[in-house]
């Protein structure tokens, strides 16, 4: 087979996480992605405590009101 031929076909060397660039940004966007579906989520379990007044989920400590443990 011609050198050149095997050069075009074979994949390019891996790039480490360290050496790319952006792989910072990379991972604030997923840090950022990650925040707002947990935001997401708790946002959601609150509204569905207190729409059906659901005990278990409004005695949550992160549910209760500032000051009442």
């Amino acid at each position: 087979m011609d050198p050149s031929i095997k050069n075009k076909l074979s994949p390019p060397p891996a790039i480490p996480a360290s050496t790319r660039p952006h792989a910072k940004r990379e991972l604030i966007t997923k840090a950022g992605w990650g925040l707002l579906i947990l935001y997401l989520f708790l946002l959601t379990l609150g509204a569905v405590g207190e729409l059906f007044g659901i005990e278990a989920i409004l005695n949550l400590s992160l549910f209760l009101p500032p000051g009442k443990f």
